[in-house]
């Protein structure tokens, strides 16, 4: 065979592959040698059951698509999560992605800039995570980007940070979309779906269902082909995906209905995935939203990449989180996990909570415990940390299994990695008492509010605005032989008030250095306070 044979045969393929996965159809000629492998994803919430089978409905031989007026709000079921003001919020995002002919969806495409160079034949991801992105139901920080041919076989690890499983439920339905029966599984506002080809399929689709009206018909606002190969035309359209009373009618019998549909293409025959909100979602205020505004424009101006979580122990919220799940280095500020990590070794070995400050002052191996605590969490010395990590580790404590009960099963205190919202969720519990005897509790916080004179800098410029009963508990983190790292975690209290705060910054696509680094932490330090006083 011919080398430009070859590279031919190997362009189609590739080409094959890319539209399988991009909403777009594949051109009719090649529709009848199809057969997608359908990916075989049965990750489901606990004591659900895979690959639910239902009966399936016999539909009607009217098939149709609805593209209804101005939408209605409706009232909700006792069963939905979002509130009503949320649900209204997310249809009227998703009304503003509408477009009627293929040059308001191409221009509709480069609004969401997902790419270089965006077409609305491959913009379903990126439109359907826009929609709830926009209307406040996930992290303003999820990008576009990443949902641009996203599939679940190989995007596994990007849907769990984005669809959390304490947050999210995952169902797979194998049965497709024409057979399955949504009166017995109806979908609900805020839905987010991966819908499979299967074998007679010409392509793959993703989706999020922007409202269910008063009738139970739920709908969505996605780009569509309407025209046949070779002249495809996308728009932007809001659909009817199906009508519980009228089993046949909707955009889901659309996609696999071959006599009428398959010049345009078709979906959902390799069955469906389902991500949906099951805890109620926090909405951020006003105030909280400026405060991301501020820091999103000290990061920009400090160059690098940044991570960042500030958490209302008061209010039990999340006052701000940019990139917070994503693991990172979180350099020395792993020796306050390591320190928790200690006391409950102690408590292991059955020893006395009262009696924890005279067992540190006479044991250890070849060291002392208090003086290796003291010397790893204020003078951050390595020394230290190595030798009481090795402590813990000789006592036999299941390390990852007690950081996972502590609900931070990412965090990784060899490595030192680990996602900033779980070293928040530490600290917090930590200073609320969850995770250690009061006597460590006292011991830990009294050792990260101990003065150094480089406490001063970083979110150290908070202490002197704090009032005469603040208290500021902090650990620096700091890497900058061989990579950068420069970050901060901070408890702060006053008036009866608490927060935990952590702000880190990393070479990014735009420069920086790490004096940069550092002015950016105290100037987000001090937005902070202007937020919080």
């Amino acid at each position: 065979m011919s080398s430009s044979k070859l590279s031919s045969i190997i362009l189609r393929f590739t080409f094959f592959v890319l539209l399988l996965s991009s909403c777009a159809p594949i051109p009719p000629p090649s529709a009848s040698a199809i057969s997608s492998a359908t990916p075989t994803l049965d990750i489901i919430p606990a004591g659900e059951t895979p690959h639910v089978e239902l009966e399936t409905p016999t539909p009607t031989l009217e098939t149709w698509n609805v593209e209804p007026g101005t939408p209605t709000s409706t009232e909700l079921p006792d069963t939905d999560i979002l509130t009503r003001a949320q649900k209204d919020r997310l249809n009227q995002i998703a009304q503003t992605f509408l477009a009627s002919t293929q040059e308001d969806a191409q221009q509709m495409a480069e609004r969401i800039n997902y790419m270089i160079y965006p077409d609305p034949s491959n913009m379903c991801g990126p439109l359907a995570i826009s929609q709830l992105r926009d209307a406040g139901l996930l992290s303003r920080y999820v990008d576009p980007h990443d949902f641009w041919l996203m599939r679940p076989d190989t995007n596994a690890d990007l849907l769990l940070k984005v669809f959390p499983e304490d947050r999210f439920e995952h169902f797979f339905f194998k049965q497709s979309t024409s057979e399955f029966d949504f009166s017995q599984f109806p979908l609900k506002a805020g839905d987010f779906l991966y819908l499979y080809a299967g074998d007679n399929g010409t392509f793959e689709h993703i989706l999020t269902v922007t409202r269910v009206d008063e009738a139970g018909r739920a709908y969505t606002v996605t780009n569509l082909n309407t025209q046949p190969y070779p002249n495809y035309y996308y728009v932007i359209r809001e659909v009817m995906l199906y009508d519980p009373a009228q089993p046949g009618l909707g955009q889901f019998y659309e996609w696999t209905d071959e006599s009428k549909n398959n010049w345009i293409g078709l979906t959902g025959y390799g069955g469906f995935d389902i991500w949906r909100f099951k805890t109620p979602v926090q909405d951020f205020s006003s105030a909280e939203i400026q405060l991301a505004d501020n820091l999103d424009s000290i990061f920009a101006d400090a160059g690098g990449e940044w991570h960042s979580v500030i958490l209302d122990l008061g209010a039990g919220s999340v006052v701000h989180d940019r990139l917070g799940t994503d693991a990172v280095h979180i350099a020395s500020v792993v020796k306050v996990p390591i320190a928790m990590l200690l006391f409950k070794s102690l408590e292991a070995k059955n020893i006395p909570p009262e009696e924890f400050p005279a067992y540190l002052e006479s044991h250890g191996n070849g060291f002392l415990l208090s003086q290796a605590l003291h010397d790893m969490l204020v003078n951050s010395d390595e020394k230290a940390t190595e030798s009481l990590l090795e402590y813990v580790r000789q006592s036999g404590m299941d390390i990852t299994a007690t950081l996972s009960e502590w609900g931070a099963p990412n965090v990784n205190v060899f490595r030192r990695t680990a996602p900033l919202d779980e070293v928040a969720h530490l600290l917090a519990g930590l200073y609320q008492g969850e995770f250690v005897q009061p006597q460590a509790r006292q011991i830990i916080l009294d050792l990260m509010a101990e003065y150094t004179p480089s406490d001063d800098t970083r979110l150290g410029v908070l202490r002197p605005l704090l009032p005469a009963d603040g208290k500021f508990y902090n650990k620096r983190g700091t890497i900058t032989d061989g990579r950068l790292v420069i970050g901060d975690a901070a408890i702060v209290t006053w008036d009866s008030r608490a927060y935990v705060i952590l702000i880190f910054g990393y070479p990014g696509e735009n420069p920086t250095n790490d004096l940069k680094l550092v002015t950016a932490i105290e100037q987000s330090a001090l937005a902070f306070w202007e937020f919080a006083k």
